[in-house]
């Protein structure tokens, strides 16, 4: 869920990041880029201010969707596989009631006589 959450707020400012960018590189000069160039150096051009907001908020957006796509995505189960144990060739039957040794295809146990079906 948290990633979830980081991943839309990414998605969300990489939209905007790039938008800001967009908009100083068609109209120059405005309020937003006033309020930017306080916080950067003078002798940076509003172009490449712009040309990097815009791929600064690409990268965000896409990493954003990203996070957004593997939050929701099922996760892997791995399944082990179980090898059947092989059989043995020495058949030991015993009697349910009294333990005796049985025969392959007797029904009956030859020392108590009750019926193994």
């Amino acid at each position: 869920m948290v990633r979830l959450a980081f991943g839309g707020f990414l998605l969300i400012l990489g939209f905007v990041g790039y938008q800001v960018g967009f908009q100083i590189c068609m109209s120059g000069e405005g309020v937003l880029t006033k309020f930017l160039t306080l916080f950067l150096s003078p002798a940076l051009p509003l172009e490449v201010l712009g040309l990097v907001l815009q791929f600064g908020g690409g990268v965000l957006a896409i990493i954003g969707f990203l996070l957004c796509i593997t939050a929701l995505s099922k996760p892997i189960v791995r399944v082990e596989r179980v090898e059947a144990a092989g059989e043995t060739s020495i058949s030991k039957l015993q009697c349910k009631f009294c333990g005796g040794r049985l025969e392959e295809d007797s029904v009956f146990c030859p020392l108590c006589g009750k019926s193994q079906v």
